[in-house]
């Protein structure tokens, strides 16, 4: 991609990262102090892929118990996915707009948010990967590393809508 937009919350990340050389590199990419949870100022449907490393692993700081997250971080995570799904197009990438998640949570815990909490479909045990009415997206992942060890997941969200 040529087109590229970086966003943060943090005024000082935003200028550090947008004097480092690499960033120099690439005339076409943007540096934006941006509040993830919002969104604010991308018009609907204006991104093909939205990426996020471990922006909603953030998030999950003050969670609680994984088990029974407190209502805030619920809020936040709704209000992030919304957000996302509200920018994505969907007619990007092949069929649909793609919301990608690189994250060191599991899938048991993630999938959770991803998929509105209420809108969870159980099938034989394990979450269905089935169209998530809020946002509007199918759920998949896939583990990368040692099992059992430091694992890295790879979340992608496909928008259908």
């Amino acid at each position: 991609w040529t087109n590229i937009t970086s966003i943060d919350f943090s005024a000082v990340v935003i200028e550090r990262m947008s004097t480092n050389p690499s960033a120099l590199a690439r005339p076409k990419m943007q540096w934006i102090v941006m509040d993830m949870l919002t969104l604010e100022g991308f018009e609907d449907k204006s991104f093909d892929v939205v990426i996020d490393k471990a922006a909603m692993d953030a998030l999950m700081c003050d969670e609680g118990s994984p088990w029974d997250p407190n209502p805030e971080t619920r809020r936040d995570a709704d209000a992030m996915c919304r957000a996302v799904s509200r920018v994505l197009r969907k007619d990007g990438v092949e069929k649909g707009g793609v919301f990608i998640m690189i994250s060191f949570a599991q899938p048991h815990f993630r999938r959770r948010y991803l998929e509105a909490f209420e809108e969870e479909v159980q099938s034989g045990g394990a979450v269905d990967a089935g169209l998530v009415k809020s946002y509007r997206w199918r759920v998949n992942n896939e583990a990368f590393g040692e099992a059992g060890c430091l694992e890295i997941f790879l979340y992608v969200c496909v928008k259908e809508d």
